[in-house]
């Protein structure tokens, strides 16, 4: 099923408007960033999946054309996006987020804001801002990330949520394409609700658009090893979860669905299987370019005695951990730990106690 993502017509003429007020008004400013994302899209070599803190050199900043009394300031981030969709094969993929950022005039810095961003921008500047800075043929391919923003009082979560993100997929030559049809809005940012394809200029992707719908299809491109939701396709073996105890019930689901995911430890990390045992949980995979099948094990709780605290007091916490951990450890040479047994199976463990599998 493509991810929810509302659809408009084409861009208001007040957004073009706006837009071009704004590029015209911080013409340096703008051409000089451009080139900035030019550079960071030409990059090679993303090596973090996760999403990361906004660029805060140069931003974009000034007065907001419809209300003197905000300042607005726009940034970007940006991660590795092969590993959140179905891509064709040999693909890379840049996910580059562009920050529409409000405060108080009464500010002079966004630093001096102290993190009090107001969510009180309109929806027409906000798109204007966005557009001025990445041009129409950029603009045209973006979403905007809808957020939750009711539910967490934390002040560094507001900060993060009180602002309009928009995201951007660009392959190895800095060209724009849609996101694909099993994209994972969810992964670019906190507490993403929805997406929103901001509506293009460019008459011939309105037309494709309105035939196709605002995803590509990825049918004919899909990894084999994937399923249609683009997650790793894996077996599950071993005694049914519902005859364990509950904690390590949980603990198995959250596992098995968090291997699922592309890109959760490493690009080049391929799960094959979850064997279950009562008091054991094996992972075996293969990384990509090896031809070795590995294993890692994580032992999950019995009993609430077993929760050691934060940050391991419950079943998705540890295996959170669980993930952090071999990603750090995959990363600095694991595999090549002299310390690693054969399995019965053949497959070379890595890590845990071992146990007839």
């Amino acid at each position: 099923m493509s991810p929810r993502t509302e659809t408009d017509g084409g861009p208001g003429e007040d957004v073009l408007d706006l837009a071009a007020r704004i590029e015209a008004r911080y013409a340096g400013t703008v051409a000089v960033y451009r080139d900035l994302l030019k550079h960071t899209a030409a990059q090679r070599h993303i090596n973090f999946p996760d999403p990361r803190w906004p660029v805060e050199d140069n931003p974009l900043e000034g007065i907001s054309l419809l209300d003197p009394g905000l300042r607005v300031r726009v940034l970007h981030s940006y991660q590795d996006g092969v590993d959140l969709g179905s891509f064709p094969p040999g693909a890379e993929v840049l996910a580059l987020r562009i920050h529409v950022q409000a405060f108080s005039a009464m500010f002079p810095t966004r630093a001096a804001a102290h993190g009090q961003l107001l969510d009180t921008l309109s929806d027409a500047e906000s798109d204007g801002w966005a557009r001025a800075l990445l041009g129409d043929h950029w603009a045209d391919h973006s979403y905007e990330l809808r957020l939750q923003k009711n539910e967490d009082n934390r002040r560094t979560t507001r900060a993060l949520t009180a602002q309009r993100v928009y995201v951007l997929l660009l392959d190895q030559h800095a060209q724009p394409m849609l996101a694909p049809d099993n994209f994972a809005f969810e992964r670019i940012w906190l507490r993403v609700d929805s997406g929103r394809k901001v509506p293009p200029r460019s008459s011939t992707l309105t037309e494709r658009i309105r035939r196709d719908g605002p995803y590509a299809n990825t049918e004919a491109i899909r990894d084999p090893r994937t399923d249609k939701d683009g997650r790793w396709r894996i077996h599950v073996t071993g005694p049914d979860r519902a005859e364990l105890v509950p904690l390590a019930n949980a603990t198995a689901h959250h596992l098995i669905r968090g291997v699922r995911i592309r890109g959760a430890i490493d690009t080049h990390f391929v799960p094959l299987r979850v064997h279950i045992d009562p008091t054991l949980l094996w992972v075996y995979f293969r990384w990509e370019g090896d031809p070795e099948t590995y294993v890692l094990t994580l032992r999950p709780p019995q009993t609430d005695s077993d929760l050691r605290g934060p940050p391991w007091d419950s079943p998705g916490a540890i295996v959170g951990e669980a993930l952090v951990g071999w990603q750090e450890d995959l990363r600095t040479g694991l595999r090549r730990h002299r310390g690693a047994t054969r399995t019965p199976v053949g497959a070379l463990h890595l890590s845990g106690p071992t146990a007839d599998d």
